[in-house]
């Protein structure tokens, strides 16, 4: 009875210790631009953003194993749409005024109708032929904003209302906070719980009752919404966009990078893995200006061939032997 009262008073007090520090990570977010110069505020609020856009393509690609190369597919549709309707609403006063949440919102259920179909389609398909379908997908994006602003519009830029820096780093630091919590809630329902049994084996998953074909349509959907959602607020921070740097293909590849840099055998180990890796490029991109990109793609082949299983999980498994042998020898003197 003791052992037991022991171990409940020591998950209490591990409990309250991780609220505690969950706390302090809140408070430090939204205190940051009382303290924080601009430029490091403007770091913080893209390591979340690009945490927030990993976090997205982890809920379906990282438990499924279905590797989607789309994402700036729909990080680039929820920007532009977000874009357009200011315009066309703020200054050009064609549209209605409305409020930059109902208009996120919008941007993200646009995605999730777009990925729903398209999901119908090439969920289908698997491995290699699904990720150069996703990706075929993100061009063919980028080649419709293309005809539309340009040939149907007449123009090659789309204006933007400017946004103070404040208002940019709570609307990209709320929306990073929300989508950490509705992808952690949906990752430990049943949905999530399906598509991970559909990443260990389909096939037995079918055979236990899972509709496979539905729950990674809708699974697609979901993940490629909150991507539509990073997209979208991260257009306040222009004034002046265009399809090309809305639909830029970096936002395709630094999801699945950033996830497996930090592993995708743990909810967290993608998170932690994608602000680390956000931190290192904005590090290497001003001490190492002429060769970060090579010196970034050197480290995460490095890791790729040495810590395949990612490096917060491989932290993880270190310090959990290290503390097993530490408390075995504790116990045997």
């Amino acid at each position: 009875m003791s052992g037991a009262r022991g171990r409940a008073l020591s998950l209490k007090g591990c409990n309250s210790f991780l609220l505690a520090v969950l706390a302090a990570i809140l408070a430090f977010f939204f205190l940051a631009p009382l303290f924080m110069e601009v430029y490091y505020l403007s770091v913080l609020r893209n390591s979340l953003l690009l945490a927030a856009l990993t976090m997205s393509w982890f809920f379906f690609s990282g438990t499924t194993r279905y590797v989607s190369l789309g994402s700036a597919a729909f990080f680039g549709t929820g920007l532009y749409f977000t874009a357009l309707y200011l315009e066309q609403s703020v200054l050009s006063k064609h549209l209605p005024v409305l409020p930059l949440p109902l208009l996120m919102l919008m941007a993200g259920l646009l995605n999730f109708a777009i990925a729903f179909v398209v999901g119908l389609i090439s969920l289908r398909l698997k491995g290699m032929h699904f990720a150069v379908a996703t990706f075929a997908l993100g061009v063919a994006c980028r080649g419709i904003f293309d005809y539309v602003v340009s040939d149907f519009m007449g123009t090659y830029y789309t204006h933007i209302p400017p946004f103070s820096p404040e208002v940019t780093y709570y609307t990209i630091t709320v929306t990073a906070l929300a989508i950490f919590l509705f992808v952690f809630v949906l990752y430990r329902s049943k949905l999530g719980l399906a598509l991970r049994l559909i990443g260990e084996n389909e096939e037995v998953a079918a055979h236990l009752g899972v509709n496979t074909s539905l729950v990674k349509t809708l699974g697609f959907a979901v993940s490629s919404m909150c991507i539509g959602f990073t997209g979208s607020c991260y257009a306040t921070i222009f004034t002046v966009t265009s399809p090309k740097l809305a639909f830029d293909y970096q936002f395709s590849f630094l999801p699945p990078m950033m996830a497996m840099f930090g592993g995708l055998g743990l909810f967290y180990a993608p998170l932690i893995g994608a602000m680390a890796l956000s931190l290192l490029r904005e590090l290497l991109g001003v001490t190492l200006v002429h060769y970060f990109l090579l010196t970034l793609g050197a480290i995460i082949v490095l890791i790729a061939k040495f810590v395949p299983e990612g490096v917060v999980v491989f932290l993880k498994r270190r310090l959990e032997v290290g503390l097993g042998g530490r408390l075995g020898r504790l116990s045997s003197s």
